[in-house]
């Protein structure tokens, strides 16, 4: 059981790794329509930024926490130190941190590029206004991938920001792992889209539902200080 534990919880936390950016597929020169707007800019390369993270994770009668410093220069090597941790020890070394190690092994432009929200990855199909001057877009994977997500973009109508990523994994994780829920909010800080927070909600044979949390607190993007981050939009849901 203490096996099964542990190899169900290192899943929960490899699903924290973000979806990076691959190159932009071609589009119309005037974007007319929100998902046209959004392609327009998935090719744009991540920027450089300096953020304390707070990841939590429940699993079961287990649960801890871990706050890092983190951060990710315009080389785009990620590297992290850690400032906190308290809570499990196994959560703490098979979740929070081998997220963490996860992000940086995952930082490869071929990883990045599967992982990637983009026409080569996905199929795309406006689903609508959501009422707030955003819009929904429905994404389905073009391969049954690890960390592909069978679900929806949020994004801004006036620019395709996005704004939210939320679906489940195509792909069972491993045989302890029945169902895997993600969603992640973004938002824009000192000029840059930047993710702000990431949660998964995992069924975990005989644990029951897992929980995981990531927020982020940037001090400094592309060498510019900011205050502290806008808290994350309410969740757009049908």
């Amino acid at each position: 059981m203490r096996h099964a534990c542990s190899l169900a919880l290192s899943v929960i936390g490899f699903s924290a790794i973000p979806g990076a950016q691959a190159p932009a597929p071609a589009v119309p020169a005037t974007p007319s329509t929100a998902l046209d707007r959004y392609l327009s800019t998935v090719g744009d390369r991540g920027p450089s930024y300096r953020a304390r993270r707070v990841l939590s994770a429940k699993a079961g009668s287990r649960e801890a926490t871990l706050v890092a410093m983190t951060s990710i220069d315009a080389g785009g090597e990620f590297t992290y130190e850690i400032i906190s941790e308290q809570g499990s020890g196994i959560i703490r070394s098979k979740v929070l941190r081998a997220a963490l190690d996860a992000e940086q092994k995952a930082k490869s432009r071929a990883q990045a590029s599967r992982a990637a929200v983009t026409s080569e990855n996905y199929t795309f199909e406006a689903a609508g206004a959501t009422g707030d001057g955003c819009e929904r877009i429905l994404i389905k994977p073009r391969r049954n991938d690890a960390m592909m997500i069978d679900g929806s973009i949020i994004v801004q109508a006036i620019d395709g920001d996005l704004l939210q990523v939320e679906g489940t994994l195509v792909k069972r994780p491993s045989f302890w792992v029945r169902h895997v829920e993600i969603e992640r909010k973004y938002a824009r800080i000192a000029g840059a889209r930047v993710p702000v927070s990431m949660s998964s909600v995992a069924d975990v044979l005989f644990v029951g539902k897992s929980n995981f949390d990531m927020r982020y607190e940037y001090e400094a993007i592309n060498g510019v200080a900011v205050g502290a981050p806008p808290a994350p939009a309410m969740s757009h849901k049908n």
